[in-house]
């Protein structure tokens, strides 16, 4: 299987706008992976949610309020869990976990749990693909 050759990564304690900026660096990933400060998988930020949290405004709350709440929060508050692969893992196993974890990308981390990678959900169906003719 192929991997991206980087993932964005930010620690725990990164604020709102640095994960913003780590999403800007890499435009095809749909995710931003939490580590802590040896490099090791904690858990993801989807961009949906970043974007859920942006577009709160149109719930009705009052802007300003709300614009000092989403700031304050950090990455460690917004990550959940998520499924990770190894390098060596097969392309079944990765579509599994996207498929059950309802993931776009995954992490691909080393024998340590640190992120070396990502897979993304468009070099799983172009390996589909090439694999089916």
């Amino acid at each position: 299987q192929k991997l991206t050759c980087k993932a964005e990564t930010v620690r725990r304690d990164e604020t709102i706008r640095g994960v913003l900026h780590a999403v800007k660096k890499n435009m095809v990933s749909r995710t931003v992976f939490v580590v802590d400060d040896g490099g090791k998988l904690l858990g993801a930020i989807a961009v949906r949610t970043l974007l859920r949290m942006l577009g709160a405004k149109y719930f009705q709350r009052d802007a300003l309020d709300l614009m000092q709440e989403i700031m304050s929060n950090r990455a460690g508050d917004m990550m959940t869990g998520c499924p990770s692969v190894q390098a060596q893992d097969d392309l079944e196993d990765a579509l599994r976990k996207m498929v059950q974890s309802d993931q776009d990308d995954l992490p691909v981390v080393d024998s340590e749990g640190c992120v070396i990678g990502e897979l993304n959900c468009f070099e799983v169906i172009e390996a589909y693909g090439s694999l089916k003719g």
